[in-house]
């Protein structure tokens, strides 16, 4: 089978590795500047390849493909354009917009971001990450620290678990009252609305939106490490400037791109599977 592998980052690279040593024929495109060996790279996009494979997440910003390793990275519609059609492409975190962009240009544009494989994978991945980071962030151990985590999703509730088995005394606040309730039963200290954030050392936000006030975020003792691991900012950095804020996109990628690009194949497998014809 033929695969275009197209912008990304290491975990694109450790795609390619994969398929090629399954015997696949595999080129990419939009990473002129990517460590890959000679012949890996293509300067014209190729028109009769199986698969085309997007990275994670596919747009680094809007109407343009997400691609490091090249110096003007392609814009959506002119490389949606170039594909024939009934092209078949898997992608990553796809916006409705290039969805829609897709559906112009008679493109079958599929998300692995919808399977529940992947994004669980993922999950468990940067959550993993996540702990290295907070270890690395301080001199002292994680045991015994108070340790707040905002959001009760799946990178909440794996990194959670993860502190707590590490000996952390982890608090959380979450939106949903329930999952608020249900970290309760399981002997997590649960952060009211509103409540004080001082006698903190650590806070990971891993929901997309800013869930604690700009009193909360001032309420934080000097020196606090804040970890950021969600696509919308959860920490107002002028209102945590005593604290040491860690912006930390992209994770995954940075921490295990090989576990990754595992995770990307098994996806591109079973999208083939189900959607080519």
């Amino acid at each position: 089978m033929n695969y275009v592998l197209i912008g990304g980052d290491a975990r694109m690279q450790s795609l390619y590795r994969r398929l090629k040593r399954d015997g696949e024929s595999v080129f990419c495109y939009a990473m002129e500047t990517a460590p890959l060996p000679d012949g890996a790279k293509c300067t014209e996009l190729p028109k009769s390849a199986d698969v085309y494979v997007l990275p994670l997440p596919s747009e680094k910003r809007r109407g343009h493909i997400n691609a490091p390793f090249c110096p003007s990275p392609p814009e959506t519609a002119r490389l949606f354009a170039e594909l024939p059609q009934g092209a078949l492409i898997c992608g990553g975190k796809v916006s409705a917009e290039m969805r829609e962009t897709a559906e112009m240009f008679g493109i079958r544009l599929y998300d692995c971001m919808l399977l529940p494989d992947f994004v669980v994978g993922n999950a468990a991945i940067t959550a993993e990450a996540a702990v290295s980071l907070l270890m690395e962030a301080t001199p002292d151990c994680i045991a015994g620290k108070r340790i707040l985590v905002l959001g009760r999703g799946r990178i909440g509730k794996l990194l959670g678990d993860k502190l707590r088995a590490l000996g952390a005394e982890v608090w959380v606040m979450s939106g949903n009252p329930e999952a608020a309730a249900l970290a309760q039963a399981l002997g997590f200290g649960v952060l009211p609305k509103g409540g004080g954030t001082s006698g903190f050392c650590m806070a990971v936000n891993t929901a997309p939106a800013m869930t604690l006030s700009p009193s909360q975020q001032r309420g934080f003792d000097a020196g606090c490490v804040l970890l950021e691991l969600a696509s919308a900012p959860g920490f107002d950095p002028d209102e945590t400037a005593h604290c040491r804020l860690i912006n930390a996109p992209g994770l995954p990628g940075k921490y295990a791109p090989d576990a990754c690009g595992e995770l990307l194949r098994n996806a591109v497998n079973l999208i083939v599977k189900e959607h080519m014809q």
